[in-house]
């Protein structure tokens, strides 16, 4: 297994980021997360905006899942937050890794951005993955998508 760094303005990152979103958030991931990492990069990074773009690669070099990282270089924040792996190679550590991997890049080359990640409280192999991490929860609440169906989420982030 291998994890890459991307440039997020790379045509081979948006065509690995299309191929994997396509397959694997099984719609468990807000629309508006997913067109903003589908087409809304540049405009952001226009803004003065940063991202870390990982792809995972398995000894086959078949991209089975990535992780990104969108957050603004003067407020210091994360904007948005995703792991996602190809539901054939789920609970075989590559979302663990890819995770593990976005977290230490921040921690490294960005010490005083915030991280935080919104995780549905019903997700156990997130929340399993983001604790396995190091992230811990540091808030919850409760998001409307729809008038009838609330959804509550963790606030998992750095210690």
């Amino acid at each position: 297994m291998e994890i890459i760094q991307l440039s997020p303005t790379d045509s081979l990152t948006k065509k690995t980021v299309y191929e994997i979103l396509n397959h694997s958030h099984d719609k468990r991931i807000r629309q508006k997360t997913l067109d903003f990492y589908r087409n809304g990069i540049e405009n952001f990074l226009k803004r003065n905006g940063a991202v870390i773009w990982l792809v995972c690669i398995d000894d086959s070099s078949i991209k089975v899942g990535i992780s990104a990282c969108a957050f603004g270089c003067k407020t210091k924040q994360v904007i948005h937050s995703i792991t996602t792996v190809h539901p054939n190679y789920r609970k075989m550590g590559y979302g663990k890794k890819l995770l593990n991997a976005k977290v230490e890049i921040l921690a490294k080359e960005y010490p005083k951005t915030k991280y935080r990640s919104y995780v549905n409280i019903n997700n156990q192999a997130s929340i399993k993955m983001c604790s396995g991490v190091g992230l811990v929860i540091t808030d919850e609440g409760t998001r409307k998508r729809r008038e009838k169906d609330p959804t509550s989420f963790f606030v998992f982030g750095r210690p």
